[in-house]
């Protein structure tokens, strides 16, 4: 308890008598995160976080609610409960974050699909801070985050793989003619319903990899007309995601790693291919 300090006087010139006496006070807030290193805290039943370093000690509060602090990028589908997470103590290094969650009516490839976000307000932007795997026999999952604000599970589409005409691992490694056009092709599915998912944003990209030697030629010529720019487009019919890829200006006899961002980043799937 909080006391402020009392001060009684009297009037030298006339009698006083004092008998009953009231203080007031304000209740101290209380420390839940005190100094220290590996600091455990559970603010709110099923939310648990490890402060890296305290070094000084002070007040860790949740506040939940049903309202999400800005748009997600289209795909991402929240589980509906934002947990708005602030402390007044100072903190160094980074913050695990652990929530609990209820597995009740989810798919499996939902639960695997789940990710913890985080809004960074500096950015306006959320960012996907999951430490995989998520433990579905626990129903658990844990990110790490230097910055605290508000934070959410959601679901991200399950990503069936490229297809064919490339070969995904442990499948040998496809290699195609310089020159020739490589159809990019993949698949989003709903993890709820496993219906495949339209308007989601992709976009490609390519690096060199500087391991492996390519094998002879073991995919057709293609000649599709090349796409332009750098986002996939969504066919209705096959409900699949296109990009028809130019090799012209690639160097023959090298591995690329073509990589999808999905989402605006928060998914980055890629595979090899190789040119002859």
């Amino acid at each position: 308890m909080n006391l402020g300090a009392v001060a009684l006087w009297q009037n030298p010139h006339r009698v006083a008598y004092f008998d009953d006496f009231f203080f007031y006070g304000t209740e101290a807030p209380s420390v839940n995160t005190p100094e220290g290193s590996e600091v455990e805290v559970e603010p709110e039943p099923g939310l648990n976080m490890t402060f890296d370093t305290v070094d000084e000690g002070g007040t860790t509060t949740v506040e939940t609610s049903d309202m999400a602090p800005g748009g997600g990028p289209g795909g991402l589908e929240f589980q509906g409960t934002y947990y708005d997470i602030n402390t007044t103590c100072v903190y160094d290094g980074p913050v695990t974050i652990c929530l609990s969650y209820d597995d009740t009516g989810m798919t499996q490839q939902e639960e695997e699909s789940l990710v913890l976000m985080h809004w960074v307000t500096a950015d306006q932007v959320w960012v996907d801070i999951t430490l995989l795997p998520v433990d579905t026999v626990k129903n658990t999952i844990c990110g790490v985050t230097d910055s605290l604000s508000v934070f959410a599970l959601a679901t991200l589409p399950v990503f069936e793989g490229f297809l064919p005409p490339i070969n995904m691992p442990p499948a040998q490694t496809s290699v195609f003619k310089q020159k020739s056009t490589i159809p990019v092709k993949f698949r989003l599915l709903d993890a709820a319903t496993g219906a495949p998912m339209p308007d989601v944003e992709a976009t490609i990209w390519g690096e060199i990899v500087t391991e492996g030697t390519p094998g002879g030629v073991n995919e057709p010529f293609y000649s599709t007309q090349p796409d332009g720019g750098n986002t996939f487009r969504y066919d209705p019919d096959s409900g699949q995601y296109i990009f028809n890829l130019s090799t012209k200006q690639l160097a023959p006899g090298v591995v690329y790693r073509i990589h999808a961002d999905i989402m605006g980043g928060l998914m980055d799937r890629w595979v090899d291919v190789a040119l002859r």
